[in-house]
């Protein structure tokens, strides 16, 4: 588990202008949702997948998918992870407006919710937790290129954090270099 905190511990915001970003997602590819689907394991820590397909971003032309984690033991516990890939046209639109979003630190307490962006580990996450409801949710961008969204039912926020740190990010750790 150590390895993969270091891994995306090493993914934040590199150095480089928001045009230049922007530029290099412009240039790139889409990855297909076969092959995002392909990096997503049958089981992270004590979740096992029980769904995953095309996200619903498709049809804006951002390569997605979706996947759902439900926990071994305790079946009431579910995550729901998408992916969304920031190459191409659309992805690159998609990308410089969640880094609008989760760029100043931020936090709300307005019941039952409470909302907050803040640096993790070297990212910008979004964090809403509901007092009401077993529920969390998580955002932010990996690898200055895909964004991450995650849906938590019936977790702490605890649990929640560390079925990231379990997720094989690594994977998603692209060619990034700008020339």
């Amino acid at each position: 588990m150590e390895s993969q905190k270091s891994i995306t511990r090493g993914a934040g915001d590199i150095g480089v202008s928001k045009k230049n970003k922007q530029r290099y997602l412009l240039e790139k590819v889409p990855l297909t949702g076969e092959e995002l689907q392909s990096w997503v394991p049958p089981i992270v820590g004590d979740f096992k997948r029980i769904s995953l397909s095309n996200g619903l971003q498709e049809e804006l032309g951002i390569s997605s998918i979706s996947t759902k984690f439900q926990h071994e033991q305790e079946s009431e516990k579910l995550i729901l992870l998408e992916i969304m890939d920031g190459a191409g046209e659309m992805g690159a639109l998609l990308i410089e407006k969640s880094q609008e979003k989760l760029k100043d630190d931020f936090q709300e307490q307005s019941l039952p919710e409470r909302t907050e962006i803040s640096e993790h580990q070297e990212f910008r996450v979004l964090e809403k937790e509901w007092t009401n409801l077993p529920r969390t949710y998580l955002e932010f961008i990996h690898s200055k290129r895909f964004l991450i969204k995650i849906q938590a039912q019936n977790l702490a926020k605890e649990e929640v954090i560390d079925f990231v740190h379990r997720f094989p990010l690594e994977k998603f750790v692209m060619d990034i270099s700008i020339q």
